[in-house]
């Protein structure tokens, strides 16, 4: 996963892990002055994938010492870890990357579900905590090397009253995948917005709930979504499926409009954007962004799954000198 931010200086967003880059996409780019935004795509509270990334990371800058990684951490508990070990870290919560022009609300289609989860059918999603809420609809998808057959025979059971948006997972020749304008409209069908993990990363979802003027319900977690939410349309509570309906039940009756919910949400996310920009002018020497330039970057040139061979050989040719 990546997105070049600036060819020319070179810069970099990924969630590719740094021994990747070191491998792959850094060697042809050593004599640049390179920098890299690095995102962990999952929490350090974990404290395996806080030594993991940590490693990586010194290793590649030792490698390499002309590029120069920056943290960027959903939380402002991870830049105070990843400090202590003499990384460069700033807050840089990943969810207010997300295209908000893809995620929006539209009042005119009928709200037929109190709440949605979109999650894979992975057990650290616990899907089955959803299983008390009666009009409840399913945004799925399965991960090779996470899929676990028993678990999902057990969501297949628990969840037997859903509806699922892109057909039953477990029938391949039913089952389709959605792109991100289908994901959209299926989520302003519903009310409410369900993240059920302990711990992840950012969980790309609960912004994109959020964007589209749903509530949230959440339970307690580690990874830095809530940084997003707000007492008036996001609820935490306890990882119980009564208390998960409960709390949804409340929304449903109760909460502000689905443009409220996206204004104020937005609100959250232009500051996190804003430092971005400090950052790239202050320490890159790029241009200051404005919201044109988020729109076409969101928009245009995501952060995705691309060639790292590919890229590189782009840095190097927008950097040769004439």
């Amino acid at each position: 996963m990546i997105s070049i931010v600036s060819k020319n200086p070179p810069i970099l967003l990924t969630g590719c892990h740094p021994s990747k880059l070191a491998t792959y996409l850094q060697p042809p780019l050593a004599s640049l002055n390179l920098t890299i935004f690095y995102r962990a795509g999952w929490s350090l509270e974990d404290e395996a994938t806080f030594k993991d990334r940590v490693s990586a990371i010194k290793q590649a800058q030792l490698k390499f010492p002309r590029h120069h990684y920056i943290f960027s951490a959903n939380t402002p508990h991870e830049v105070e870890l990843m400090t202590k070990e003499g990384i460069h870290a700033e807050f840089l919560n990943e969810n207010a990357f997300i295209d908000e022009f893809a995620f929006h609300p539209d009042n005119s289609v009928a709200k037929d579900f109190d709440a949605i989860i979109d999650a894979q059918i992975a057990p650290y999603k616990r899907l089955e905590l959803a299983g008390s809420i009666s009009k409840l609809i399913v945004v799925t998808y399965i991960l090779e090397g996470r899929y676990n057959p028993e678990y999902g025979a057990r969501i297949r059971q628990a969840l037997t009253h859903a509806t699922w948006a892109n057909g039953p997972y477990w029938d391949a020749q039913a089952y389709k995948k959605l792109n991100r304008a289908e994901v959209s409209k299926i989520y302003r069908q519903a009310r409410v917005g369900l993240c059920l993990s302990a711990v992840e990363g950012a969980n790309l979802a609960s912004i994109q709930y959020l964007l589209s003027g749903l509530a949230v319900v959440s339970s307690p977690s580690e990874g830095g979504r809530e940084i997003f939410f707000s007492p008036d349309y996001a609820a935490v509570v306890p990882a119980e499926a009564s208390a998960i309906a409960e709390a949804v039940e409340k929304f449903v009756h109760c909460c502000p409009t689905p443009q409220v919910i996206r204004e104020k949400t937005l609100a959250k996310v232009w500051p996190i954007r804003h430092h971005f920009s400090e950052i790239l002018s202050s320490a890159c020497g790029h241009q200051e962004l404005d919201e044109n330039w988020w729109k076409e970057f969101n928009t245009k040139r995501p952060i995705s799954y691309q060639n790292l061979k590919e890229v590189a050989h782009t840095l190097v040719q927008a950097n040769r000198k004439q």
